[in-house]
């Protein structure tokens, strides 16, 4: 099926529910200016707005901003872009935002999700864009871009932001990018290091409970990782637990043309952290722009660190390569 619009494209769940779907092979989705993508306001639950495609490849473009925005009030209230064949998304800048007032595991969700085993997902930030991923308020209103296949790549040809920025005043209010079941998570420019986006992760404000806190990933939990960036900012909450982390359960390689700013939260154990705690994975970091290390200010404990379970190399090398500088790790106060 195709959906090819001068102007936008607009699904709003409300009440009923509102759905674009093709059951029986490729989709595309196609708008000139915008995508948006709405669950509703508060009342009835499990109400979605919803474009999908179940069997073949799903493609997505915007010529200005694909948004996507959870429920306000009641719960499973999603805004949810999927497909289970592969999905490829092109816009000048994507917003992902959950919403508020969810309950229990599964609150107000916006989602990009690609759930085909053997298929991959491609996301392409055009115009120097920005890719926002917001979680909620309330407890377990995620926002999240998850691929359980072959690959996931998200890429800005041009330049950004890559922002993910956890929500506050409950739990369980993440901002995810996550490959989960093997395969290959690249972020990166153009091919690379080229036009690599800016990356920031903020941990979450207010809020939190132990083993749930409100917390921001770029994760592959069997994936190989390949981040390519102009800086890093990973920046620690004042909520539980509201860390912010790469890693996973691989190996992998970041390459940082700028500044990497690691600065734990004020929040009890709001650790921020690039590494991952398996045994026998490498995380390689290559860096030009120097590595800042900031331990949070809570009575417990919040590290800031770059950590591996067998070992990570540190490479941070002058413009012409040979020098090596000194990282600056600083207690918090």
């Amino acid at each position: 099926m195709n959906v090819n619009m001068t102007g936008d494209v607009i699904v709003t769940g409300n009440s009923g529910g509102a759905v674009i779907q093709s059951t029986g092979g490729a989709q595309t989705i196609a708008a000139g200016n915008n995508v948006t993508m709405n669950a509703g306001g508060a009342g009835v639950s499990f109400v979605d707005a919803v474009i999908r495609s179940t069997g073949g490849l799903q493609t997505v473009s915007a010529g200005a901003t694909l948004s996507l925005t959870g429920g306000l009030g009641g719960d499973h209230k999603f805004a949810s872009l999927q497909s289970n064949a592969g999905q490829s998304i092109t816009a000048a800048a994507i917003q992902l935002t959950a919403g508020s007032n969810g309950a229990g595991t599964t609150g107000n969700v916006a989602e990009i999700w690609q759930n085909g085993a053997g298929s991959a997902q491609t996301i392409n930030v055009t115009g120097g864009g920005t890719l926002s991923v917001q979680g909620g308020t309330g407890n377990s209103n995620q926002a999240h871009i998850l691929n359980f296949g072959t690959s996931q790549t998200v890429s800005f040809p041009t330049g950004g932001t890559l922002q993910l920025t956890d929500g506050s005043g409950g739990y369980g209010n993440a901002a995810q990018i996550k490959t989960q079941n093997g395969g290959t998570q690249t972020i990166q420019g153009f091919a690379g290091i080229t036009n690599a986006p800016v990356i920031l992760l903020q941990g979450g404000g207010t809020g939190g409970i132990a083993n749930l806190g409100n917390e921001t990933t770029i994760q592959g939990n069997l994936a190989t990782q390949n981040v390519s960036a102009a800086s890093i900012a990973l920046l620690g909450g004042t909520g539980l637990e509201s860390g912010a982390y790469i890693g996973g359960q691989a190996s992998a390689t970041l390459t940082v043309s700028g500044l990497t700013q690691l600065t734990a939260g004020s929040g009890t154990d709001a650790s921020v952290a690039i590494g991952n705690d398996t045994t026998g994975v490498n995380i390689i970091f290559n860096s030009t722009g120097g590595v800042n290390l900031q331990g949070g200010t809570a009575t417990a404990t919040a590290a800031a660190g770059v950590r591996s379970g067998f070992r990570t190399a540190i490479r941070n090398r002058g413009r012409d390569g040979q020098h090596w500088h000194k990282h600056k790790l600083s207690p918090g106060g």
